[in-house]
């Protein structure tokens, strides 16, 4: 019966031990039922059972379970990159524009991911996912126009490659082409742009040639 304790004791096991079973549910079954006939069964010497004590004296005094099952949270401060979204485990979560550059409290459970601000207020809920390099967009996050995304825009990295050279320039067209929402490319752009910082601009366009 649920709520009362059961003890598996060792002549339980004993008592299955040359006992087939071809399922989980079969021996969960089983078991079961025998440690319910045990919890039952009358203590040596005495006229009452476990599960007599349990019905007279624990059950009243047992609180009510929690409405919801116990989920473990990852906690993470995260900020909101010029590309309406924050990153967690390698993932991006878009947020609406009025949230970019702030710092946000990040409580991930296995299936969602719960969004705060700095102050613990709580903001929204995003599906989780589990792959890497992956968006999970709202899409009334993105913006409408090039202009509201800041100096990161398409124009923006466009006129960057230009400068470096024409292979460049068509593998930012093609980057920004791969994406549902321009946006989502800005921070590979912005990458690919800072291999001409870090090595020089020869070398990055004819890496891209």
């Amino acid at each position: 019966m649920k709520g009362h304790v059961k003890i598996i004791t060792m002549h339980i096991l004993m008592d299955m031990e040359d006992m087939v079973f071809y399922s989980l549910d079969d021996l969960n079954r089983v078991l079961m039922e025998k440690v319910d006939a045990e919890n039952r069964k009358p203590f040596e010497g005495l006229t009452y059972s476990r599960y007599d004590l349990f019905t007279t004296e624990e059950k009243e005094t047992l609180l009510l379970l929690p409405p919801s099952r116990f989920e473990y949270l990852e906690r993470k401060t995260v900020k909101v990159a010029q590309d309406f979204s924050f990153t967690f485990d390698k993932v991006h979560y878009s947020m609406p524009r009025k949230y970019l550059r702030q710092e946000l409290e990040i409580r991930a459970g296995e299936k969602e991911i719960y969004v705060y601000n700095k102050h613990g207020d709580f903001i929204r809920t995003h599906k989780r996912s589990y792959t890497p390099k992956d968006w999970v967009i709202i899409p009334s996050d993105m913006p409408a126009e090039y202009k509201d995304y800041g100096y990161w825009t398409v124009p923006y990295f466009q006129q960057k490659a230009s400068a470096i050279g024409p292979s460049t320039r068509a593998l930012i067209d093609a980057v920004i082409q791969k994406y549902a929402y321009p946006v989502q490319s800005f921070r590979s752009c912005f990458g690919i742009l800072r291999y001409a910082e870090k090595y020089s601009p020869e070398a990055l366009e004819r890496c891209s040639f």
